[in-house]
C-alpha cells in the first residue's frame, strides 16, 4: 500500500476526481427522478492531497441523471506538470462512450472495442463503411502476426446488423 505521504512527497499536490450516485427515495424526492421507480443524486467530488492532508476540494450535486463527464469536466484542475490534462481527460471520457457503442456489435467485448479504438475507429457507423478483408488484414499487421480468423467474422458484423439494433439499446 502506498503511503499518502509518499504520493504528496513524489508528485506534489495529487486532486482525485469521481462521482457517485446516492439513492433517494422517489416519492419525497420527485424532482431527482432517476430510473424506473427510483430517484438519485450524483455527487461529483475532487479531492486533494497536499503534505499529508486530503481535504474535498470541490463538490458539485446535480441530479442522477446527468452524466458524469458533463460535470466532470469542471473539477479538472490544470497545472503545469499535470499528469493528465483537460484533452486527455475529455479524450478517455469520449473512449469509454466509444468502447460502449462498439459492444453493442455481436461478439464485441472489452478486448475487440478496444482493438478496434486501437485501430482508429470512433463510432459503428464508421466501421460499416470498411471492407471486412482490409480490416482484417491491417489488425494482422498491427498485432505483428496472423489473428484467429474470428476477427474477420466480427469485422462483418457491423455490416449484417439491422439499422436500430444499436441505438435501440441506448433509448
Amino acid at each position: 500500500m502506498i503511503e499518502l505521504d509518499n504520493i504528496g512527497k513524489t508528485l506534489g499536490r495529487l486532486y482525485l476526481i469521481d462521482a457517485s450516485t446516492v439513492s433517494l427515495c422517489l416519492s419525497q424526492y420527485p424532482w431527482a427522478y432517476y430510473v424506473n421507480s427510483k430517484a438519485g443524486i450524483k455527487l461529483h467530488l475532487r479531492l486533494v492531497f497536499h503534505n499529508g492532508i486530503t481535504i474535498p476540494d470541490k463538490a458539485v450535486v446535480t441530479p442522477a441523471v446527468q452524466t458524469d463527464k458533463s460535470k466532470m469536466e469542471e473539477l479538472i484542475v490544470e497545472e503545469k506538470d499535470a499528469l493528465v490534462s483537460r484533452e486527455e481527460w475529455v479524450s478517455l471520457l469520449e473512449k469509454k462512450d466509444v468502447l460502449k457503442d462498439f459492444r453493442q456489435i455481436p461478439g464485441v467485448g472489452k478486448s475487440i472495442a478496444e482493438d478496434l479504438f486501437l485501430m482508429g475507429f470512433r463510432s459503428v457507423p464508421e466501421l460499416k463503411g470498411q471492407d471486412p478483408d482490409e480490416m482484417y488484414e491491417r489488425f494482422c499487421g498491427l498485432k505483428g502476426q496472423r489473428v484467429d480468423l474470428c476477427m474477420l467474422y466480427v469485422f462483418r458484423c457491423p455490416y449484417t446488423m439491422r439499422p436500430t439494433s444499436i441505438t435501440s439499446r441506448n433509448c
